[in-house]
């Protein structure tokens, strides 16, 4: 799910309330400034100048005030880059500062934010030392990125531990990080306990990923907690847990309440965030809790809830900047496109089909592919294949796993063989099975004995089948080839293939086939 990479502390002297960013100082300037010196002001001007989008002034200001040897304005400047999104200036910097640093207050932080840009260039085997310098004094962000590099380096051991003695330190920012790579390696159900205690919290991401995770059918299924989980995460305005909670209560017949869920998650599909929306706001629109994008509230370890998408802002010593950066940074788009999705699903079982297609729309618009194959089934009941066709090309270019062997299937009813096989040669590129076996099954109708066998082979070799030999010879005698065909998509289905799956569910082939 994310990368939980964390990026950097800022310069020491934060309000006393730990909150950067936020109030006056005694000089009267906003945002956390205290302008005591000729080179606080230039730093102060150069933040503004970036805040207008002068960035080559604000540059030149710092590349100014870099020829400095003082480490603690060195270490200030980088901060200042690392926040511009200039992690190659900021290495640059802080390598200058880092060895002057030694022994002082500033020395975890400047050896963390390097360890962090170095890491953001790709140098993760020179940003190692300097992580692991600013973990062995203290900082919970170089702990984090530390775990990353050992992960992404092939040590998972590694990683976990430095997770397990910052999470055990009550940092929850690692518990989240140690969730995660528990649940990628199967280990759910520990990752569950990690997850409750940073929910616990009121870290709104722990709960939004418990809450989901105990929503899926199975064994471990608890419908009842993760609604006690996703409730809090979604009235705090996380998309993902507005959508799962939506699901969950329309899957228990309380449409309503769904509707109002999926609607709020929906929304953000269509219309920017707006981080000036307060919870006043929101109730006076008839919203189910803070509104979507409102301003983030902070929690009780001293982190800032994130709007959607945006960094955690974490505060401690030094005021750390970005915390469990995801690695797509399309991921709320892409939930609040999955909830249009299953909010214009919705609608159209409730007889609601204009709307429910405006909303289907909408999440293709958004890069919902399951979305555009719902709107060519739809076409296709309407009788307008043309439309079902343009749809089912837009799934497929969206990434749909199995909308472009649809399209050849539709291609191939009409007797339109030629468009049939580019769909499913389109179909089989993407490792879809069954397309490389109608081909194989086209070329066999026009007499092609030696194309039908390629793509048969090309087909058993998609599923990795350890009889292809076999198998390929029962594809090819036509007394064997259906009971053939039906045993290898049963076998290919139980081993999880998508398509496989698919066409099991779809045409009800037995078990026992």
């Amino acid at each position: 799910m994310t990368d939980d990479t964390t990026f950097g502390h800022r310069d020491s002297g934060v309000p006393e309330d730990g909150v950067p960013g936020t109030g006056v100082r005694e000089n009267g300037i906003p945002g956390g400034h205290a302008v005591r010196t000729p080179e606080d002001f230039m730093l102060f001007r150069a933040d503004m100048l970036r805040g207008l989008g002068e960035d080559d002034q604000a540059d030149a200001l710092l590349r100014q005030l870099s020829q400095t040897r003082s480490p603690h304005l060195l270490h200030r400047i980088g901060t200042s880059w690392l926040r511009a999104g200039r992690p190659d200036e900021c290495a640059r910097v802080l390598r200058a500062a880092l060895p002057a640093a030694a022994g002082t207050e500033d020395e975890m932080e400047i050896a963390t934010n390097l360890g962090c840009a170095l890491f953001l260039l790709g140098e993760e085997a020179e940003a190692e030392p300097h992580l692991r310098r600013g973990a062995a004094l203290g900082s919970p962000i170089a702990r984090q990125n530390l775990a990353t590099v050992l992960r992404r380096g092939g040590d998972p051991e590694g990683a976990e531990r430095v997770l397990r003695r910052a999470a055990a330190d009550g940092g929850t920012g690692a518990i989240l990080s140690l969730a995660h790579l528990l649940r990628a390696d199967g280990r759910r159900r520990e990752a569950w306990e990690w997850l409750r205690r940073a929910a616990a919290t009121g870290l709104v991401e722990a709960a939004a990923v418990l809450g989901a995770d105990l929503a899926l059918d199975g064994p471990d299924q608890d419908l009842d907690e993760a609604e006690h989980w996703l409730t809090p995460a979604a009235r705090s305005g996380d998309t993902s847990a507005e959508w799962r909670l939506g699901q969950l209560l329309s899957r228990r017949g309380e449409d309503e309440q769904a509707r109002r869920w999926l609607t709020r998650a929906a929304e953000k599909a269509v219309r920017p965030q707006d981080p000036e929306r307060t919870e006043a706001d929101a109730e006076a629109a008839g919203e189910p809790g803070p509104a979507p994008g409102g301003r983030p509230r902070r929690l009780r370890d001293g982190t800032r809830e994130p709007r959607d998408g945006g960094p955690r802002v974490v505060v401690g010593r030094g005021d750390v900047l970005t915390l469990s950066r995801d690695d797509d940074e399309r991921a709320p788009i892409r939930q609040a496109a999955g909830a249009a999705f299953t909010l214009g699903a919705l609608l159209c079982d409730q007889g609601e089909s204009e709307e429910g297609r405006r909303w289907l729309r909408i999440a293709v618009e958004a890069g919902e592919p399951e979305a555009a194959v719902g709107l060519a089934r739809m076409a296709g009941w309407a009788g307008d294949e043309a439309e079902q066709l343009r749809w089912y090309a837009r799934a497929h270019e969206l990434g749909h796993g199995t909308a472009a062997f649809h399209a050849g299937g539709l291609c191939a009813e009409r007797g339109r063989a030629r468009e049939a096989e580019d769909w499913y040669e389109r179909s089989a590129a993407a490792g879809h099975g069954l397309a490389a076996a109608n081909l194989a099954g086209m070329h066999g109708a026009r007499g092609d004995r030696e194309g039908a066998e390629r793509w048969y082979r090309r087909a058993v070799g998609l599923s990795g089948h350890p009889e292809a030999d076999a198998l390929v010879r029962r594809f090819t005698t036509p007394s064997d080839q259906e009971q053939a065909l039906a045993e290898w998509v049963l076998w290919c289905a139980r081993r999880g293939f998508p398509w496989a799956v698919e066409w099991v569910r779809d045409t009800g082939l037995p078990e026992t086939a």
